[in-house]
């Protein structure tokens, strides 16, 4: 029924259809709809006689989510405004219900409710309050009904769900508030109860939020109420005295802005902003301060602070946050009118960026605080222990680069910038509580961050350590517990654990003790964690570090005195200043608390008295008598190190108790009987066998003949079979020290043999075991087959410890086994028994496998190699086996990484910094020499041959497969590891060319070398070839005929191979300039002849190194004084004085600098790789002069065939450049400058409500189709032009891609609004064809013989899509027959081709300049 038809109807007709319809008013929407009209119709009397159905049908309307029902609601109250109020008090009601229910709210919102609320009532569905919310968002937005009194008893109930642990609930309620804002702020203004009641709401939202959604509400309502005009907030006391001015108000906002939500960021930036603009009147916080006298400079530092939290937390801009460095580092500063905690907030959000390179940018900016401003980080310390430090803190920062390209000396520094800042800030911070802060965070994040590289948790203590410097910051009682857990971080290997132990120590004494029980206390949680020797070690520190604290000796005899354990003891003892004076009155009452124990663990720890050494004789010689326990045992066995027994021993007591529980084991001595063999091996070691006859025979019965059975004995002991090995080990060492003793006849060395556990590779029993049979070849007692059979079972003990990669803690057991298969007796047979050839390979190639990873093995080897070099050189040059080690030792890349380097350099921090003695080597106490000795040594030998014979085995090798300078197709020529292979053969062919036959070589070897040098891919490799072929030429001036024929040659077929002729020219000007002078003035004309027109050709390379060689050629004319032809000399000068007048001649190689002396080069250095260093900017592996002074000895330098030489004055590469930029540089000093900002950050502040949502974004119809694209990074930046120039859709080949930290890194925080679905190529023609029947305009971007120009005359449809090609391929043929039109970018430059992302945003931006 139409309008018109119901205005043709009387009155009482229309009341007869009207109660008629609200009788039905469920039925049917048509009959609602008709209603509507009705009801418009009607008067007061009729509309009131429906009333009662009417209000029924609105209280059902609100809560069924029924949009029919809503809109004919909203119609039936604006008719009928009195309808409103039953609705809003029910829809109140129900509410109330709900706030009844606190568990479905964050905590501490105060909730509000009618004390009416029936209590009884159940909780609401999601679904019923989500249908309310869309019911009144009807009534809000009609503004008539939104400003009618009735509503505003809905406000507060409402602003309670912005709080509802549902999110959806939460979320809805703060779209609905948008409506209300105006109502809720004149209700504050009116009202000081409700004004604080909506800050305490906001201040609870934000203290208690459970998700990003609580937060993002408050965050809302506190905008829209700075926002308000109604609020007058400036004039507002409330709010300028209870508000604003409070610390909370600007630490909520601080922790907003430092917030990990980009849309929280800006949320409180815009927060920020109002703020400022809205103070009037002094406020003074810890954080905040502003002074109305100084309101207008305030807002100008705001205004600054705003923007430049803009760059980097908002848009993340790395090359304006580059250009704004300075102007961040004055936040900082005691300049600054913004107090340093905003600073310290804004690089928070630094650290937070999806971008590492703007998050180290943000590092530098840190580390580039001055002194000045370091004492203004106790004010960021929240950032500090939770972005900075840990980010800071990240291994990948700690890398190692060499000190300078032409030394091996390596530096981390990073790593001593960073403690050296850590240090600084500490030193800086005046008050000790405030140092005593920044200290815990630190510690805070070092036991967080405990399984993190050793190196990394090194530097950051030494950082506090060394900050500290001896100041007592660190409570007892309140920081030891911080420590505690620092005692317990895990380290890897013994250097790490030496120096965080020496550190860890060094923070115990910052504590400031006042009594010595506290002093013990926590020096014995020390000695507990880390065993007494770093304790030992730094006594007289730990003294001085008590007396400092005025604890005295009584203080500690007082400790002593008490109940206290045993190690209590030890430790006060050992604390006091004077121990050993006091102990003859002390020792008979220890002796008595503690036992035996406590003597023999005062001698382990160095205590010394005739007294107490009298004691510890006396329980050793009641130990050997075994009546003492396994502890005083263990103890008695450390002790000996330290004491000597004063009178001879009787071990034959204790020997015969061992043998007597080896024959017959038992659960109840099988553990005991370790403990008797320790202390009878070290009493052995100590004084000899003495008085007991124990003999060889005896201890290989034991060997072969103990533990046969013990199934039992497994069963009923724990860890049976460790103690074993270790009883296994211990009878091996007892038999080391008897034959150490008496020597090895040659009748017992088979059954000695055939007694050793070769199998085992128990530490101790392998030591003991290669130390007996190094005896056997010391005596020469072992014929072949025994030889044979040595290396045999030796090499399958190590082909076992190969399967656990050598480990550390076995060295000496390592060193010993190269010492055996090295010993010169076994090297010596291996020419009689060949044999044994076999197994030195094999032995060699186990080691320099593992010595990759594995530090120490090579130094030991080659520094035995080279001794049985000058001790035996025939023999040595006549092993088998050398050839091929040599080669693979010399071709072996160490790893190279940081991880393996830094230890010699956290090694030397110690050693300089932290021993506890003047002269320490802590790297070479652990591992011996460094690993550069290995390659000394290797260096060393191959340049020592003394036979042609063996030099031209050595050449062969190089020259022929297998050997790596053999490129075949199967190798990657450009391979960093391949060439530095192919580089070391190279080195080892110059190495032998003064030991061959070089006119034997001139024929054999020649022209491989010839084949190889015009072949080789590498610059670095063709100088050793070239240098080989020179020596020869050299030698052999007849040969420089056959090259210039090879030159001329190249020349005449116009340069195919223009790197050739370079190598060739090279070649001649090496051979020619070491030359007899006659000889050298007849080939120099001839290459100048060659020089000249090769100079002048149109192959760029061959040009320039042409014109470079012919001013080496007139500065070897000038220095030799050549007597030249005129002309040519005139011809040389002309090019040389042209040369050096331009601009560009210092910038480039020329002359000496690319080139070097064939014959007074020939040194270790420069064969070794300094050569390359001097040539060129890369950085190379090399040994210096100085590493070839300290690891050679004096017999292997003098069996040299060639000196070791210096390396030569550059002036290039003394100023060459390093290939890296060091990590976090120091950005340059520089004034503050402008600050591009994109938004403009001052003036512009968020608006809530129209663009809260990503919904709410207004974007264009315009579809860009990129699945045909597939690299993360240009879709990225498809996706970041796609978002700014306000495309409606993308199409991704797999929305996966959007994870990619490529994409993320470009697309910066696009992906966040951007609108993206996915389309899988083979689904494009159905997505076309389906867009196409919507109505779009299909365009492709693409260059077709009917592509349109893209021109200010093309017009784009509305409804356009716009498909995108494959980034080289362009879009396939099946596609473009789908699209309506082609697109093309004019272009005009050589190249013919444009980035797509330059090319999308080049046509997207001429749609939105048309159509947004």
């Amino acid at each position: 029924m139409s309008a018109a038809v119901l205005r043709c109807l009387d009155k009482e007709q229309l009341r007869t259809v009207a109660l008629s319809l609200v009788d039905g008013i469920y039925k049917s929407a048509e009959s609602l709809e008709v209603l509507c009209l009705i009801v418009s119709l009607l008067d007061d009397k009729d509309r009131n006689e429906i009333k009662p159905k009417l209000i029924e049908f609105l209280l059902l309307a609100s809560t069924e989510g029924n949009q029919v029902w809503t809109e004919s609601s909203l119609l039936f109250i604006q008719d009928t405004p009195s309808l409103l109020k039953p609705v809003i008090a029910h829809i109140a009601a129900l509410l109330e219900v709900e706030t009844t229910f606190k568990f479905n709210f964050v905590q501490k919102i105060s909730l509000e409710s009618n004390n009416n609320a029936n209590r009884g009532d159940d909780a609401l569905e999601t679904d019923q309050i989500l249908h309310i919310f869309l019911f009144l968002s009807q009534l809000f937005t009609a503004e008539i009904i939104n400003k009618s009194p009735d509503i505003n008893q809905l406000d507060r109930i409402l602003s309670n769900f912005l709080g509802h642990k549902d999110e959806s609930i939460a979320l809805e309620c703060s779209k609905l508030l948008r409506w209300r804002i105006d109502s809720i702020c004149q209700e504050s203004l009116a009202d000081e109860t409700s004004e604080e009641y909506y800050w305490s709401l906001i201040w609870a939202l934000k203290d208690s939020a459970s998700s990003k959604i609580h937060e993002s509400n408050a965050a809302i309502m506190w905008l829209r109420i700075l926002a308000n005009s109604h609020m007058m907030l400036r004039a507002d006391k409330f709010f300028q005295e209870n508000i604003i001015n409070q610390e909370f108000y600007w630490q909520l906002l601080q922790d907003g802005l430092a917030s990990t939500s980009h849309e929280h960021r800006k949320f409180s930036l815009s927060i920020l902003q109002y703020s400022v603009k809205l103070i009037d009147s002094c406020i003074s916080t810890e954080i905040f301060t502003w002074d109305t006298l100084k309101s207008d400079q305030l807002l100008r530092e705001w205004s600054r602070y705003t923007t430049l939290y803009e760059i980097l937390g908002v848009d993340t801009s790395l090359h304006q946050l580059q250009a704004a460095t300075n102007d961040i580092l004055y936040l900082m500063s005691p300049e600054s009118l913004v107090h340093a905690s905003w600073g310290y907030c804004l690089l928070s959000t630094g650290f937070q960026a999806s971008m590492d390179s703007v998050r180290k940018a943000t590092a530098a900016i840190l580390l580039d605080l001055d002194e000045s401003s370091f004492q203004s980080l106790k004010y960021g310390l929240p950032f500090y222990e939770k972005q900075f430090l840990p980010y800071m803190m990240l291994s990948r920062h700690f890398s190692v680069r060499r000190v300078h390209s032409s030394t091996n000396s390596i530096h981390c520094e990073y790593g001593a910038r960073f403690s050296e800042f850590l240090s600084s800030v500490i030193k800086s911070i005046e008050s000790l509580d405030e140092k005593a802060s920044f200290v815990r965070s630190t510690l805070r994040v070092l036991i967080a961050t405990k399984d993190s590289f050793d190196a990394v948790k090194i530097y950051t203590t030494w950082g506090v350590v060394k900050g500290l410097d001896s100041l007592r910051a660190l409570k007892p009682g309140f920081d030891d517990s911080l420590l505690i857990e620092l005692f317990d971080s895990p380290t890897e290997g013994e250097l790490y654990q030496k120096v965080i132990q020496s550190l860890n120590l060094r923070l115990v004494l910052a504590l400031d003790v006042s009594n010595a029980n506290q002093a013990v206390d926590i020096l014995l949680k020390f000695v507990n964690h880390n065993g007494y020797q770093i304790f030992c070690d730094n006594i007289p520190r730990i003294k001085q570090y008590l007396e400092s604290q005025q604890i005295a000796d009584e203080a500690l005899l007082e400790v002593l005195e008490s109940e206290i354990s045993l190690t209590e003891a030890i430790v006060s003892l050992k604390l006091m200043t004077s121990p050993n004076n006091a102990l003859p009155s002390m020792l008979n009452d220890l002796k008595l608390r503690y036992g035996d124990l406590i003597v023999t663990r005062m001698v382990e720890v160095g205590f010394k008295s005739n007294e107490l050494k009298n004691l510890w004789c006396s329980i050793l010689s009641s130990a050997l008598n075994g009546s003492v326990s396994i502890d005083v045992y263990e103890s008695l066995v450390e002790g000996m190190k330290y004491c000597s027994p004063t009178e001879s021993l009787s071990l034959g007591s204790l020997w015969s108790n061992i043998v007597s529980s080896l024959h017959a084991p038992s659960a109840s001595n099988v553990i005991q009987v370790l403990a008797r063999q320790r202390l009878f091996n070290a009493v052995l070691q100590a004084t000899g066998p003495q008085d007991v006859l124990i003999t060889i025979d005896e201890i290989t019965d034991l060997l072969q003949s103990s533990f046969k059975n013990t199934s039992e004995l497994a069963q009923a002991i724990a860890g049976f079979y460790k103690l074993k090995k270790n009883i296994f080990g211990e009878l091996h060492h007892s038999l080391f020290l008897l034959v150490s003793e008496s020597g090895i006849p040659r009748s017992d060395v088979a059954g000695i043999l055939s007694a050793l556990h070769f199998e085992s590779t128990h530490t101790l029993t392998l030591t003991s075991i290669c130390s007996i049979i190094k005896q056997m070849f010391d005596k020469e007692v072992t014929n072949p087959e025994q030889i044979v059979s040595i290396a045999e079972q030796l090499l399958c003990t190590v082909q076992s410890l190969n399967e656990d990669r050598f480990k550390l803690e076995d060295r000496k057991a390592h060193n010993l086994l190269i010492e055996v298969f090295l010993h010169p007796f076994l090297l010596s047979r291996i020419e009689y028994v060949p044999e044994l050839n076999h197994c030195e390979l094999q032995f060699a190639n186990i080691i320099i496998e593992n010595a990759y990873a594995r530090r120490g093995l090579l130094p030991r080897y080659f520094e035995c190699l080279i001794q049985f070099q000058t001790s035996s050189q025939a023999c040595f040059e006549a092993l088998p086996f050398i050839v091929e080690v040599l080669m693979k030792a010399m071709t072996l890349r160490q790893l190279s990484n940081s991880v393996f380097n830094i230890e010699g350099i956290i090694g030397k921090l110690f050693d300089e910094n932290l021993s506890a003695s003047e002269s320490n080597d802590l790297y070479f106490d652990i591992y011996g020499p460094e690993e550069v000795a290995y390659n000394a040594n290797l260096y060393a030998i191959v340049n020592s041959f003394k036979s042609q014979a063996t030099a031209q085995r050595m050449m062969e090798a190089c020259l022929t497969e297998p050997s790596p300078l053999i490129i075949s197709d199967t190798v990657s020529s450009n391979d960093g590891n391949e060439e530095y292979s192919r580089c070391q053969i190279a080195k080892i062919i110059v190495s032998v060319l003064n030991t061959l036959d070089l006119e034997s070589s001139s024929t054999t070897n020649l022209p491989k070398l010839f084949d190889l040098v015009e072949n080789e891919p590498s610059p670095l490799v063709r100088i050793y070839l070239e240098w080989a072929i020179a020596y020869h030429l050299v030698h052999y001036p007849q040969l420089v005929e056959m090259v210039f024929d090879k030159l001329l040659a190249l020349l005449k077929r116009h340069e195919l191979r223009p790197v050739v002729v370079t190598i060739y020219e090279k070649i001649l000007f090496l051979a020619i300039q070491s030359m007899e002078p006659d000889n050298e003035l007849i080939y120099i004309s001839k290459l100048i002849s060659v020089v000249i027109p090769a100079a002048a050709t149109n192959k760029a390379v061959t040009r320039h190194f042409s014109m470079s060689l012919a001013i080496s050629i007139y500065e070897e004319i000038n220095k030799k004084k050549l007597n030249l032809n005129p002309e040519l000399l005139a011809i040389v000068e002309n090019m040389y004085s042209n040369a050096i007048a331009t601009n560009a001649f210092s910038q480039f190689r020329s002359g000496s600098s690319c080139l070097w002396d064939v014959i007074g080069d020939l040194d270790l250095v420069h064969v070794s790789g300094g050569l390359l260093v001097e040539l060129n900017n890369r950085e190379v592996e090399h040994v210096t002069c100085e590493e070839f002074e300290k690891y050679l000895s004096s017999s292997a330098i003098n069996n040299l065939n060639i000196p070791i030489g210096k390396p030569r004055d550059s002036q290039w590469s003394a100023s060459k450049t390093e290939s890296e930029e060091p990590a976090f540089s120091e950005q340059s000093q520089k004034k503050l400058s402008p600050l591009q900002t994109k938004s403009g950050a001052w003036s512009t502040v968020m608006d809530v409500d129209k663009k809260t949502e990503l919904a709410d974004i207004v974007r264009s119809d315009l579809i860009v189709v990129a699945s045909l694209v597939d690299k993360p990074p240009n879709l990225g930046g498809i996706c970041r032009l796609c978002d700014v120039l306000g495309a409606g859709l993308l199409t991704l080949h797999d929305k996966k891609v959007k994870e990619h930290p490529q994409f993320k890194n470009v697309a910066v925080t696009a992906d966040h609004w951007m609108p993206m679905t996915e389309v899988k190529p083979e689904q494009i023609v159905t997505y076309l064809r389906e867009k196409k029947a919507e109505g779009y305009t299909l365009m492709g971007l693409e260059q077709t013989d009917k592509s349109v120009v893209l021109d200010s005359k093309l017009e784009f449809p509305k409804k356009t899509l716009i498909l995108l090609g494959r980034e080289k391929e362009g879009i396939p043929g099946e596609l473009l027959a789908e699209l309506d039109l082609c697109v093309e970018i004019k272009q005009v430059g050589v190249i013919r081709s444009m980035n797509i992302q330059t090319a999308t945003a080049v046509i997207v931006h001429a749609y939105s300049s048309q159509n947004c």
